[in-house]
């Protein structure tokens, strides 16, 4: 009865501390397009256009895409649990040394080691909290999808409210910090791996040219959908920032917009 007991509750804490991972992961990813906007300065050493500083930005996307295909292989041969700490560590790393970046070499390095630790999340993250979940992962799968959408509408709020108050680099330092202590407190869990029997269920022979063609519609759609969640996510503080005629005070009012903006869509 105890055994049960504590494996309830290591099953919670491991969907607790997976929900903060998919927050951070698209947090994450967020930060530099409300950070460019108290970045960019005639001074600046990454200097006073917009479009230049996102552009740094552009590895650390290719890598969060491209990271994500060999994660099945590195999880098979490190495990997932390790792979998520991996996660933790090396995204919070990331984001530190993005706080102390002195150019744009080192930011964009940053970056993209960043962008390539945030792949881990998804397929490892996802398959973890689903085990944790057991007979009832829908509900599970619910609520990590709000802490997701969380991560996405909050990143470009906090984002300006800390880079007003302390400077862009502490709006990088500060989510860098919070994730490497998460990684912390996972690695003194103890993970759950439940073993489920799976009753075989016959299934029809679908026709190849069936399966080719719906891979085509649903890679299709996932390159759409995905262009436009990244544009709009990435553009909407700098159009706010326009449409409020670039004063930096009202950095912080940016951020509420966006974030206002980001959540009736998260919501809807």
């Amino acid at each position: 009865m105890q055994g049960g007991s504590n494996q309830a509750h290591a099953a919670l804490r491991q969907m607790q501390l997976i929900n903060a991972a998919h927050l951070l992961t698209h947090y994450s990813l967020l930060i530099l397009p409300t950070a460019v906007l108290a970045m960019a300065a005639p001074n600046s050493p990454f200097g006073a256009d917009y479009g230049p500083i996102v552009a740094l930005a552009t590895a650390m996307f290719a890598l969060y895409g491209a990271g994500s295909l060999p994660q099945g292989w590195l999880a098979a041969r490190f495990g997932r649990p390790r792979m998520m700490l991996a996660f933790f560590l090396g995204t919070g790393a990331s984001l530190v040394a993005a706080s102390f970046a002195q150019g744009p070499v080192s930011l964009a390095l940053a970056l993209a080691f960043g962008g390539f630790f945030s792949a881990i999340y998804h397929p490892i993250g996802t398959a973890m909290l689903v085990e944790a979940a057991g007979e009832k992962p829908g509900r599970a799968l619910g609520v990590n999808g709000v802490f997701g959408n969380l991560g996405v509408a909050s990143a470009p709020l906090v984002t300006a409210f800390l880079s007003q108050q302390a400077g862009w680099r502490i709006g990088f330092l500060v989510p860098g910090a919070i994730c490497m202590a998460l990684g912390l407190y996972w690695a003194t869990q103890n993970h759950v791996e439940i073993a489920r029997r799976v009753q075989a269920r016959p299934f029809p022979e679908i026709p190849k040219t069936i399966v080719r063609r719906a891979l085509v519609v649903m890679l299709s759609i996932s390159a759409a959908s995905g262009l436009v969640f990244n544009a709009f996510t990435v553009l909407l503080p700098k159009l706010m920032a326009e449409r409020l005629a670039s004063d930096p005070r009202l950095l912080p009012v940016v951020g509420i917009l966006a974030f206002a903006v980001t959540l009736c869509g998260a919501l809807t």
